[in-house]
Formats: structure tokens, sequence, C-alpha cells
């Protein structure tokens, strides 16, 4: 954004399905206007599930999570994983553990 004023306006509110301030300061970076409203999607890797498909089908959870709730908007949605040799290494529980 520019000061207070957003660069960039869609025609339907754009609301970005996340808590996570990098996702946030990206789509501020980019100039656009958009609310934000975090997911209730439980974050486990099911049995055998391959990385990329983790990250899919989470961000598609989070996306229909936020647009079941009927409003008319655009809902932006996206997952991240660290993996280690085909890994999957969950969200450290503190400081110390990361």
């Amino acid at each position: 954004m520019t000061g207070d004023k957003p660069l960039f306006r869609s025609r339907l509110p754009l609301t970005l399905a996340s808590g996570s301030p990098r996702r946030r300061r990206f789509l501020e970076q980019l100039g656009l206007d958009f609310a934000v409203e975090v997911a209730d999607v439980e974050e486990r890797v099911l049995p055998g599930e391959a990385p990329e498909s983790f990250v899919l089908r989470l961000a598609v959870e989070k996306a229909r999570a936020v647009a079941a709730k009927g409003q008319d908007r655009v809902v932006v949605a996206a997952d991240t994983a660290v993996v280690l040799e085909d890994d999957i290494l969950g969200k450290p529980a503190d400081p110390a553990a990361a």
C-alpha cells in the first residue's frame, strides 16, 4: 500500500485465508486491498501424503473453509511446509524447538 490507500481494489472483496504475517505482508506489498480471516483447519499430514499434496490440500481446505461462510468475495489461501528428505517437519512448539 502507499500510505493508507491500496493501489488495487477488486470488484469483489479480497480475503486472505491465513494468519501468516508473511502472506499478509506480500499482499500489502502488492498494493492490494484485502481482509484477513484465519481458516480453522487442522494441519496434520495424512498417512503416506507427499509434501506437495499436503500443502495443496491444506490451501484448498483453508480457502473452502473461509469461502463456505457465504460472503461474495475472492478468497486467497496458501500453505507451506518445511521438508527434509521427503519428511514434512511440523511447526515447532516454541523458539527452542525451532
